[in-house]
């Protein structure tokens, strides 16, 4: 390319300006540096790496690298040194530092990259360390995953971490089966085996992985009780735990591992876990479920007949058919306007009213062991109240007492067993519509004490923990549903087909496609990417309904869905992830203790 010349002035002699330019000058003096370095020109340093030497130019490596730079400059011992030796990095790793800085160019293979990412870590030379990272993601494959998020874990490269972790959960079966897994150390096993998110739908797999690790070494045996309190053992199917996991010597032989497998045999029996059985191990992994919609309790009316319902039902989106699920604990079969929240794989049922009395008690009903227990009660007896949960904390709002509306809000900590009074809300509400959102809560709408409709959004900051009121003439419900979903918080019912959405992040609402029948007292919830709404009434006195739809917000189109079980307005409702147990192939839920019968497990 020819040199620009460029001329600037009106050409009188003590004005003249000229400009002149080499693009590729840059290039051509970093490759006839390249040149003077092959040929031992103008050397002034010599890194010594692994016994091997690399002959350079100071300024060049400082040119490039912070590390260089820090090193060659400031009066350090390395500033006037002839040889300076690094410890800890590979002569071929060294090579493709070294041709990298006098080139520009690196050439990565699946042996090299994670080597010269360290490398380039070390050497704060940034450029190729995302350079680096970007083939591992792209190479990724079943040997090399677990190395490379080592690799990437200890030096906080958070996005590679992340993908590597994601292929790991992905084909673990694959995985396991390889070299490195088996010469991973006890600890980096553990943390595996114990992931949540393993892409595993038995779990006879995780512990086939566990005992083909032991049994790698000579001297892991003692590592079994520690390695098998990864594995979920209630989960493992039960003929392959008496089968196989029983009879298995490294288990027969530890006591710790015997108790283990007797709290798995006690939850096959009963569907209730030991008072013993680590916390670990009492819920399956996030793949051996499913996410559905879940209805429960409530009341049926049809002209004068009224009773009270104790089925738990939920609705498969996947085969779109209703399945019996289990039964309300007799402390809860008669409470009535009660408020229900999903957290995890246990569904919180709050207050409500027995006998025409508000109460203020709490009962959790567990999905993986068919179990209803009650936790602490509230601190503030009510029903017609609202709830949502907020960073893993359950927010209790508003209702009523029986005599006054209330501003009274509390929080429970299940970690703690503790209800916590929080800051009162700016109106007093009762039947509000309540949903979480960026770790705000949004209580909408809602009556007064004079039975008006209170027209605004009441908002509070868990983190700045205060209350603030806007006002919204468009909130006209009472006895609706808000509905997160999409970063958008979606508000339908109070004896209306009108659906409207509000976006928090623009304070705008606006109106949506309308439900196909118009509802009050109805159940919601959002399953995947579709809002599910279910039962209530249409008229004050008529029948409740059986009938649920479903909406799509890309369509913005509701569409009927399969009718329930039963008719039943102001029940519980909810999405969750539910258990999958699968045995010989077959899907299967354990319910009852009736597949094993009522005797307790057979000794080992």
């Amino acid at each position: 390319m020819m040199p620009t010349v460029t001329m600037d002035g009106n050409f009188k002699d003590h004005e003249l300006k000229t400009s002149f330019t080499v693009p590729t000058q840059g290039k051509c003096i970093l490759d006839e540096l390249h040149n003077m370095r092959c040929n031992g020109i103008l050397i002034d340093v010599i890194i010594k790496v692994d016994g091997t030497e690399f002959p350079g130019h100071r300024a060049v490596f400082a040119a490039i690298s912070p590390y260089f730079k820090a090193m060659f400059s400031y009066g350090l011992r390395e500033s006037h040194e002839r040889t300076v030796e690094i410890q800890g990095v590979a002569s071929d790793v060294m090579q493709t530092i070294v041709d990298y800085v006098y080139t520009g160019r690196c050439f990565f293979t699946k042996q090299n990259a994670g080597d010269v990412m360290m490398t380039a870590d070390l050497f704060q030379m940034l450029a190729l360390k995302n350079a680096a990272i970007d083939f591992l993601v792209n190479n990724l494959d079943k040997r090399n995953c677990l190395l490379i998020r080592k690799i990437a874990e200890v030096h906080s490269c958070t996005g590679l971490f992340l993908e590597a972790t994601q292929y790991s959960r992905k084909y673990f079966e694959d995985i396991v089966l390889e070299d490195y897994f088996l010469s991973m150390d006890v600890t980096d096993v553990v943390d595996y085996l114990t992931d949540d998110e393993l892409a595993v739908d038995k779990e006879d797999i995780v512990y086939d992985a566990a005992i083909r690790w032991i049994k790698h070494g000579s001297d892991r045996h003692h590592y079994m009780p520690f390695v098998l309190k990864a594995v979920r053992l209630p989960f493992i199917s039960p003929l392959y735990l008496k089968r196989h996991v029983a009879q298995e010597p490294l288990v027969k032989n530890s006591g710790c591992c015997v108790k283990q497998v007797v709290n798995a045999r006690q939850f096959h029996v009963s569907g209730l876990f030991s008072h013993n059985c680590d916390n670990s191990q009492r819920r399956p992994r996030h793949h051996a479920s499913k996410e559905v919609l879940i209805i429960f309790g409530g009341e049926t009316r049809v002209g004068n007949f009224h009773e009270c319902i104790c089925d738990i039902n939920y609705y498969n989106p996947d085969n779109k058919k209703w399945q019996a699920f289990a039964s309300l604990s007799d402390a809860t079969r008669s409470t009535q306007a009660f408020c229900a929240v999903s957290l995890g794989y246990d569904i919180y049922v709050t207050g409500g009213t027995l006998n025409n009395k508000a109460v203020a008690e709490v009962n959790v009903f567990n999905s993986y062991m068919n179990k209803w227990c009650r936790v602490s009660s509230m601190h503030q007896p009510r029903y017609h109240h609202s709830s949502a949960v907020v960073n893993s904390d359950i927010f209790v709002v508003g209702g009523t007492d029986g005599t006054r509306c209330l501003d009274h809000v509390e929080k429970f900590v299940p970690t703690e067993n503790k209800w916590i009074p929080i800051e009162p809300m700016v109106h007093s509400v009762k039947c509000p519509a309540t949903a979480s959102h960026d770790m705000k809560l949004y209580v909408l709408g809602g009556f007064t004490d004079r039975y008006t409709i209170c027209q605004s959004i009441q908002v509070y900051d868990t983190v700045c923990a205060n209350w603030m009121a806007i006002s919204c003439p468009a909130i006209d419900y009472t006895c609706a549903k808000a509905i997160p979903l999409a970063q958008k918080i979606y508000l339908l019912g109070g004896c209306s087909k009108t659906v409207k959405v509000y976006d928090p992040k623009t304070d705008v609402v606006r109106k949506v496609a309308d439900m196909i029948t118009k509802r009050d007292n109805c159940g919601a919830a959002a399953v995947g990417e579709k809002i599910y709404v279910t039962g209530g009434i249409s008229e004050s006195n008529g029948a409740s309904l059986d009938t649920a739809e479903c909406y799509c917000p890309v369509l913005d189109k509701w569409e009927t869905i399969t009718t329930m079980p039963k008719r039943r307005y102001r029940h519980g409702c909810v999405s969750m992830r539910i258990p999958v147990y699968r045995t010989d192939g077959v899907g299967r839920r354990i319910d009852k203790a009736s597949e094993h019968g009522p005797n307790p497990p057979d000794a080992l």
